[in-house]
This record gives structure tokens, sequence and C-alpha cells, in this order.
């Protein structure tokens, strides 16, 4: 009995759910809106690959080389680095400040 409740108890599918990242001034999570930009075609992307996985893979960029804005090279990381660090960015957690 012991060996049939373990074989029944290891065929469970675990999903694993993300918690929900901030919201931006639209109300929508970054994941979201690039599923809002791509079903209305402001994004080039396959409107059937639209998990959560694709989103990590459009981030990632072609061959993890470059991001969709990264022609340079760089990767989504390494601008938003730069971006960041120009001191310009509206602070998501303190309205009004840099």
């Amino acid at each position: 009995m012991t060996a049939i409740l373990l074989l029944i108890s290891g065929c469970v599918k675990t999903k694993v759910e993300m918690p929900d990242g901030p919201k931006g001034d639209s109300g929508l999570s970054d994941y979201e809106l690039w599923v809002k930009s791509v079903k209305e075609g402001l994004i080039d992307w396959d409107k059937t690959h639209l998990e959560i996985s694709d989103f990590f893979i459009f981030l990632k960029g072609n061959e993890g080389k470059a991001g969709a804005d990264g022609a340079d090279g760089a990767d989504a990381y390494e601008i938003w680095k730069e971006y960041i660090s120009t001191g310009n960015v509206d602070d998501s957690q303190n309205p009004g400040s840099k």
C-alpha cells in the first residue's frame, strides 16, 4: 500500500508560479505590457508564443547576445544599467524622485 501511495504522489504535476511584479503607470506588469504590445503588433514576435517563458526568451535576445534594442551587442541588462546610470529615471518606489 505504501508503494502505491508513493507512486501516486510522484505523478502529481507541479506548477511553479512567480510572484506578481510591480505594476507600471498603465497598471500592467512588464510581462502583461509585453503581451499587449505583441498582440497590438508593436513588438515583432510570434503571437502564438506569449507564455512567461517566451517573455524571458524575448528579453534574452537571439542566442543570448542582444535584446530587442541590443543591435550593438548589449543585452537587456546592460542596456538597463546604462539607462539607470543616467540618473534621469523615475523611481517607481518613490514617485516624483529619480
